[in-house]
């Protein structure tokens, strides 16, 4: 008797039909892992680095530098070709002071995308602030060649523009500022520091109180008025803008001498003392404010002693100094505004 072998001969069949299968899938699955880790892992890279930066930017905004720079890092890792990680690192760098470094990131971020206004724009300051002043100039070009209405960049041209002592230029690029975004306070601030201190004073009043009304916090636009109005022979309007600046700003070495000298002019002999005795106390070596003080110092301790001739030449010598200074500003190297200050390592007040 025969016997019945199909399901036997169907076993077979259907294990080689298995095994091919298997075999098929296997090479599908192989396939698909190559294509995933060729493909997918940089995507979800790519992915992670981006909230990285995200991170960075909040950090950025709250000013915890170094928590930003970490973030950056970290998206620079995980995805080299991030050029806003580069750019985001560069401008907390340039926060920070740390020039060359920002220049080198932003050196990265326009390796990766030389169509990036901001980038050009940054790298501009950055070069701005170590005095490379014509190549900042060219990465302003190149900013405002992207991105014609990029006030940033016309503020920022404006400011190297100034520092070389090319002043029509650099009111010309404030104007543009300023067409660009009417409600740019800090363009109007700028201009009006920039006119002042070319002796245009027309439209200065009328450029800070505008830079005011649109940002009333801003400390160094209440200072560039005071100095106005002490220039002006306003000291009582001098006082209350100088107040104002260093409620805002109460580390300004600058401002708390020239309210001292307001305020001696105001006869506040005490006040202006303790003034004095403030702005030396964040910044040491200022000949005249320490000239002043020591005056003033002798004045409320022996009032007929300071009546004395030697100590009167004295105090017409300083008078005349404190003249001079009332019409001597410079231009700050540092944040996106013109600014003149007490410096660092420089004796910027004596103007003898």
């Amino acid at each position: 008797m025969k016997k019945y072998a199909g399901p036997v001969a169907m076993s077979k069949r259907t294990n080689r039909i298995l095994i091919i299968a298997a075999s098929v899938a296997a090479i599908i699955t192989v396939v698909i892992i190559v294509c995933l880790a060729t493909v997918a892992q940089p995507t979800v890279l790519a992915v992670a680095s981006e909230y990285h930066y995200l991170r960075g930017e909040y950090f950025f905004l709250l000013e915890m530098q170094q928590q930003a720079v970490d973030e950056y890092d970290t998206a620079i890792q995980l995805d080299p070709n991030n050029a806003a990680a580069y750019t985001g690192r560069g401008k907390t760098h340039y926060q920070m002071r740390q020039y060359v470094r920002a220049m080198e990131d932003y050196n990265g971020a326009i390796a990766h995308d030389t169509t990036s206004a901001e980038a050009y724009n940054g790298r501009g300051l950055a070069l701005g602030a170590l005095r490379e002043y014509s190549k900042a100039i060219l990465d302003f070009d190149k900013c405002l060649a992207l991105d014609r209405d990029y006030e940033q960049a016309h503020l920022n041209r404006g400011w190297v523009l100034a520092k070389m002592d090319r002043g029509k230029e650099a009111l010309a690029d404030l104007d543009k500022a300023i067409e660009a975004d009417p409600r740019c306070a800090q363009a109007y601030c700028q201009r009006a520091n920039l006119q002042f201190a070319m002796g245009q004073p027309k439209t200065v009043l009328q450029d800070l109180n505008k830079s005011i009304e649109l940002d009333p916090k801003d400390a160094f636009a209440y200072e560039v008025r005071g100095y106005v109005y002490d220039n002006t022979n306003k000291p009582k309007d001098a006082l209350r803008d100088f107040d104002r600046s260093l409620e805002l700003q109460p580390t300004k070495a600058a401002v708390w001498a020239r309210r001292g000298s307001v305020k001696e002019e105001l006869l506040d002999k005490k006040g202006a003392l303790a003034d004095y005795d403030k702005a030396l106390e964040l910044h040491g070596d200022e000949a005249w404010v320490t000239e002043r003080r020591d005056h003033l110092r002798k004045v409320i301790g022996d009032k007929k002693g300071a009546e004395k001739t030697k100590e009167s030449l004295e105090d017409e010598k300083n008078d005349r100094r404190l003249s001079q200074l009332r019409y001597y500003h410079y231009w700050r190297v540092g944040a996106n505004v013109l600014e003149f200050d007490l410096g660092e390592g420089q004796d910027l007040f004596d103007v003898e």
